[in-house]
């Protein structure tokens, strides 16, 4: 199955509909019209959210942003005293954007060395969307590697990230934040 989106092609995977079914017209995915310029906000915020480049971040991010975090990673991070952990709620999210910019800020002085750019692995865009998966590394402060593999959704608003999803392995990101 091969879905066009934006910029860029999706089909790395098989994907294999139940024997009998069939995509229905209002099941198609939808001719999309990604901005480009939407995914060039995408790929600068990616670049200043690995860079640790605070302006970066503001400039690519709307004030009223919401970070959404899974539950389980919230909660994690809050186990570990992590800086900007979002409150218990069934939607955890960091907000607004200066909270989500102080714990990075906090993150690069207590962990990483100095940042390395990102791989973007894959990026597919439609509307106000843009889906990036991404691999983050870094040289830590405890002489190993950091490596991980993550998937961020952005909405954007006004050519600014509105909304983040972000999903990561958590246990093995905090595994690396100091006590």
């Amino acid at each position: 199955m091969t879905l066009a989106l934006s910029r860029t092609t999706v089909n790395e995977y098989d994907c294999k509909m139940p024997e009998g079914s069939s995509l229905t017209s209002s099941q198609e995915p939808e001719a999309t019209t990604g901005s480009p310029g939407n995914v060039d906000v995408a790929m600068e915020w990616i670049a200043a959210m690995t860079g640790f480049d605070s302006g970066g971040l503001r400039r690519t991010m709307a004030p009223h942003l919401k970070y959404h975090l899974a539950r389980t990673a919230a909660r994690m991070a809050r186990e570990r005293n992590a800086p900007g952990a979002p409150a218990d709620k069934p939607d955890p999210y960091v907000y607004p954007r200066d909270e989500y910019i102080a714990q990075h800020e906090h993150a690069r002085r207590m962990i990483f060395v100095k940042p390395e750019p990102p791989e973007v692995v894959r990026v597919a865009a439609g509307g106000d969307d843009v889906v990036l998966l991404t691999r983050i590394r870094s040289p830590l402060k405890n002489g190993e590697t950091y490596d991980n593999l993550y998937s961020y959704h952005l909405r954007f608003e006004g050519g600014l990230i509105a909304e983040v999803w972000e999903l990561f392995d958590t246990a093995y990101a905090l595994s690396v934040y100091p006590s």
